[in-house]
């Protein structure tokens, strides 16, 4: 479908719909020519919907092809994802679970003097280290309670 072809639907379009508005129905005569009318913007619009799914059509079926092509690529990324995360989330619980035994040998020995505390602060904190290596965010949200204050620029 070229340009010319909608141009053309385009004004014929115009043209009826110029007449029907001028149309006044205050007769028999008149009632029968706008129902005929009625007809004709009937046909215009099935006309006009035959053009523009002859146009859709095409893309909508190119747009599913598109997307049928990475489908694949998306689930592998996705299955891939969640295995990786669940991968990472054992491998801290165990490491929470060796901290939480190792913290408990170090207060043992705490108790039975056979460390002081400053040694045992130092291994506290090398068992937290071992957590630290797995990047996190914290995400900040602000609440503006009064946007007078907030000069204009921002």
């Amino acid at each position: 479908m070229n340009d010319k072809q909608i141009a053309s639907i385009k004004n014929q379009a115009d043209t009826l719909a110029d007449t029907l508005l001028k149309l006044k129905v205050n007769s028999q005569p008149t009632l029968t020519q706008a129902l005929d009318s009625n007809k004709q913007l009937f046909e215009m619009g099935k006309k006009v919907k035959e053009t523009k799914d002859g146009i859709i059509k095409p893309l909508n079926e190119s747009i599913k092809k598109v997307r049928g092509l990475f489908a694949p690529i998306e689930e592998k990324i996705e299955s891939v994802s969640l295995h990786l995360k669940s991968e990472i989330a054992k491998y801290k619980e165990k490491i929470e679970i060796e901290n939480a035994k190792k913290e408990e040998e170090i207060m043992a020995k705490i108790a039975n003097g056979e460390i002081d505390e400053e040694k045992a602060s130092m291994k506290l904190e090398t068992l937290d280290n071992k957590l630290e290596p797995i990047p996190t965010r914290k995400l900040k949200e602000v609440i503006i309670k009064d946007e007078s204050i907030i000069p204009k620029k921002y």
